[in-house]
C-alpha cells in the first residue's frame, strides 16, 4: 500500500510541468507595468542580455558574422544601462558596469533555461517572449543608435 501510494505521489510531481519559465513576462509587458529610472536599467540590461544569449546559440552554430552583431549589440545595451546607473546612484563607471555585467550574465542564463523550455515545447530556442524580447530590443537599440550615438 505505502508503495503504490508512493507511486502515484511520484507520478502526481513528475507528470506536471518540470520547468516553470523565469521570466514570467516578456520585455513589452513589463514596460507597460513599469516607468522610471529603474525599470530603463531593468530593460536594458534584460536587452544585453537577451542580445548575448543570442550571440552565444548563434556561435554555437557557426554563424560567426550575426554572433558577432548580436555581442555588439549586448555590449551597447551595457554601456547604455551602465551610463544610466552611474550617473542615476553617483557611482563610477568600474563599479556600475561591474553590477550590471553580474546583472546581464544571471539574465542571460535565464534566457538560456527558459530557451531549453521553449524547445521541448515546439522545437525552436527562439520562439514566444524571447522571440519578441529579441524584437523589442532591437527597435530600442535602433533608437538608442539614432538619438545618442550608442
Amino acid at each position: 500500500m505505502k508503495k503504490l501510494l508512493l507511486i502515484v505521489v511520484l507520478g502526481l510531481l513528475l507528470s506536471g510541468n518540470a520547468y516553470a519559465l523565469n521570466f514570467k513576462e516578456s520585455i513589452g509587458e513589463y514596460e507597460k507595468k513599469n516607468a522610471g529610472v529603474e525599470s530603463q536599467i531593468y530593460v536594458m540590461n534584460r536587452c544585453s542580455a537577451v542580445f548575448l544569449f543570442a550571440s552565444i546559440k548563434l556561435f554555437e552554430n557557426n554563424d560567426l558574422k550575426k554572433g558577432k552583431n548580436f555581442s555588439d549589440a549586448s555590449g551597447s545595451m551595457a554601456k547604455y544601462a551602465t551610463n544610466i546607473l552611474s550617473k542615476t546612484r553617483n557611482i563610477d563607471f568600474d563599479s556600475s558596469f561591474e553590477e550590471i555585467f553580474e546583472r546581464t550574465k544571471i539574465l542571460q542564463r535565464y534566457y538560456t533555461e527558459d530557451s531549453k523550455e521553449l524547445f521541448l515545447k515546439n522545437g525552436k530556442y527562439f520562439s514566444g517572449f524571447i522571440l519578441n524580447d529579441l524584437g523589442r530590443c532591437a527597435q530600442t537599440l535602433k533608437v538608442l543608435k539614432e538619438q545618442l550615438g550608442y
